[in-house]
């Protein structure tokens, strides 16, 4: 693959001889027609197709939320999506070929350097609700009773996120109640949480909360 600046023509996208010309992040390159290997995959290659189709499909559903969460790093061409994929695929992926699982207890949502609370728990004791509680000290150097909490509840079983974007929570709060659908009952949720600083424009890490049994 190579990158080329416009010429007297400007730019190309698409076929033209051997050579195809694309633009990705504003960027444009000209590569050559990919031969189709005769080939076949190796075990590794297997496995690795198997782990990267396993993680996209759980992180795709919140891909908007790692595209902020993981925004701080050093992206350079690659998207903060891109990152976290890539994240979770080398520390998040468990068992051997071909019983692979995702270990959502290493599982990462947002990476940043705002402190966390010193204590985060996930638990349900009544119907129709989640709650999440936290250490609500803020860190007096890193972290203030304003920074906003996101709390992320996936639900392993239908396989689906929900958060508590429609019921804000402070640092300073210590707790929270979600409602979760009726649907959810007997279903293992598993809770995440994570701070920001609007006003410092910064994150911290996700944090596993545990797993509950809503009912």
């Amino acid at each position: 693959m190579a990158e080329f600046n416009n010429g007297a023509n400007g730019s190309f996208s698409g076929k033209v001889g051997s050579v195809v010309g694309s633009n990705w992040r504003e960027i444009n390159y000209i590569r050559g027609i990919a031969k189709r290997s005769k080939k076949d995959p190796s075990q590794g290659q297997i496995e690795q197709q198997m782990k990267f189709a396993m993680m996209v499909a759980f992180l795709g559903q919140v891909k908007d939320l790692l595209n902020l969460g993981f925004a701080g790093g050093k992206t350079g061409r690659a998207t903060a999506y891109n990152l976290a994929v890539q994240y979770n695929l080398t520390n998040a992926i468990a068992g051997v070929y071909p019983e692979f699982s995702i270990d959502y207890s290493k599982v990462l949502l947002s990476k940043g350097t705002l402190n966390l609370p010193g204590a985060a728990t996930l638990t349900a004791d009544t119907a129709g609700q989640v709650k999440a509680s936290w250490d609500p000290t803020p860190n007096e150097f890193n972290g203030s009773v304003s920074d906003k909490v996101t709390v992320i509840l996936y639900n392993s079983i239908k396989k689906l996120f929900m958060s508590n974007s429609l019921s804000p929570a402070l640092r300073g709060d210590g707790t929270i109640d979600i409602e979760v659908p009726a649907t959810y009952a007997g279903d293992t949720v598993h809770g995440y949480i994570f701070l920001t600083s609007p006003e410092k424009g910064r994150l911290s890490n996700s944090y596993y909360m545990g797993e509950v049994t809503a009912f």
